[in-house]
């Protein structure tokens, strides 16, 4: 029997519904299978279950964040990014959730709205390194200078990875360069 026959049979089986005790552990147990899943870098299985997650427990702001997080890894933005909003209606007070979507606004060059999660992140969780970080980077790709060196030296303050910060930064000041602006 596939995995996915087994779950349906677990959800629906033995002609009664499942109780609400019973699917609030599946939806752990799919939670974890999910996050492990991420861990191992198979991020299609990890949409999958995450998605059984939150089939079964529809109001779990992290499991949005996650399986986000792991369509984002896929490439999928848009969908990432309707995940995460789901996740900040969830949970507005959540830093991380606004890190991400912010990762994904600047992967898909909307750079005025990640610098918008990024400071909400940074609202939330004043002295957030990565995300000083990154709204660095977004300010210098958007010409504003001064303000990304200084999220950038706070950043280095704070102890983020000196390297991956220079290249996170010469990335942002090749594209302000080249005139390839994120909008």
């Amino acid at each position: 029997m596939t995995r996915w026959r087994i779950l349906f049979a677990r959800l629906f089986g033995r002609g009664r519904a499942m109780s609400a005790e019973e699917a609030a552990a599946l939806a752990i147990e799919r939670y974890r299978a999910g996050v492990d899943a991420y861990q191992q870098r198979k991020f299609r299985q990890a949409v999958r279950d995450f998605t059984v997650a939150i089939y079964l427990a529809p109001g779990h702001a992290g499991m949005y964040q996650h399986r986000g997080g792991a369509l984002a890894e896929l490439g999928r933005l848009p969908q990432a990014i309707n995940d995460y909003d789901r996740a900040v209606h969830l949970n507005p007070s959540f830093a991380d959730t606004y890190l991400d979507r912010g990762n994904a606004y600047h992967a898909m060059g909307q750079t005025e709205k990640a610098i918008r999660d990024y400071s909400e992140a940074l609202r939330l969780r004043p002295g957030y390194p990565e995300a000083l970080a990154n709204r660095g980077a977004a300010l210098i790709e958007s010409g504003r200078d001064e303000e990304g060196e200084a999220d950038a030296t706070r950043a280095a303050d704070l102890g983020i990875d000196r390297q991956a910060l220079e290249a996170l930064l010469g990335a942002a000041r090749s594209a302000q360069k080249t005139g390839k602006r994120r909008r």
